[in-house]
């Protein structure tokens, strides 16, 4: 007996179930895009307020929002930073404010296929050292450079370009005061704004010195204390043979002078401070 199979892929009709499966496309969650957006804004009208006099008040604000993954918590970082960069005078205020909040820690990114804790600290950190990346310094110079040549008024120009780069190293060295950073975090900066050498590099250089130098001097040991030692002399390498501006060489010469009497200033700070220390 002879059996014939005959089959045709053509005439083969599948049959479609009303609930068949579909390959969706990942969209962001719109309420936790709104929830971020939210929890920025507030945390934005909060910042607008800080001040010492305010500060325990405004801080339990910021305990209170739902700062609760990766994402807010990193946009938190970025504003406060925002903040203290754009403030200078309030530096150690905000300063304050991270050492109250470094512990604060949330879950990870559970794309990442990781369950630990991202904490408030730690990427506080890694916003400080990426921040004196070559590429972020001269975009944050030409923001600030466009900042000065849109000013008209002659003395506002010279306030501005006086602290064109200070505000960076001032809010840094004042998370370093508050053990936020290490030395190593500290020599590890100094280096790449020696390094890198240009007028810039060496006005940063001299302020972020002036700010944690006799810190830094008390808290460096053998290895480190060798390292600041051999920054010092090729920053009197810069002024004996002419290297920079005479400007600049004065900064130096300045804080060279400052190391020699063990890091005492001439006048002390001007930062802000409640109405209780001021009565």
């Amino acid at each position: 007996m002879e059996i014939r199979l005959i089959s045709s892929l053509s005439e083969v009709k599948l049959q479609v179930s009303q609930n068949a499966w579909k390959a969706s496309v990942w969209k962001p969650d719109v309420n936790e895009e709104s929830k971020t957006a939210e929890t920025i804004k507030k945390m934005r009208a909060i910042l607008n307020k800080l001040t010492p006099e305010k500060f325990e008040n405004l801080v339990s604000q910021v305990k209170e929002l739902p700062i609760d993954n990766e994402e807010i918590l990193t946009q938190v970082i970025d504003l406060i930073f925002e903040k203290a960069i754009a403030e200078q005078g309030f530096s150690s205020t905000y300063a304050q404010l991270c050492k109250v909040l470094s512990k604060m820690a949330v879950g990870m990114d559970s794309s990442k296929g990781d369950n630990s804790k991202v904490i408030f600290s730690n990427l506080l950190i890694t916003k400080c050292r990426t921040q004196f990346q070559k590429d972020n310094i001269k975009e944050f110079m030409i923001t600030k450079e466009k900042k000065l040549s849109e000013c008209t008024d002659s003395e506002q120009r010279l306030e501005l370009k006086a602290d064109l780069n200070y505000e960076e190293t001032k809010f840094v060295g004042e998370l370093y005061k508050l053990s936020m950073l290490v030395s190593h975090d500290m020599m590890t900066i100094i280096k790449t704004l020696l390094t890198r050498g240009d007028d810039d590099s060496l006005e940063c250089l001299c302020k972020l010195l002036t700010t944690v130098g006799s810190l830094l001097e008390a808290q460096c040991k053998s290895r480190s204390k060798a390292n600041l030692d051999q920054s010092f002399a090729q920053l009197d390498k810069i002024v004996k043979e002419r290297l920079a501006g005479n400007r600049i060489r004065f900064l130096i010469m300045d804080v060279t002078d400052l190391r020699k009497n063990n890091w005492t200033p001439r006048r002390q700070e001007n930062n802000p401070k409640t109405m209780a220390e001021i009565q």
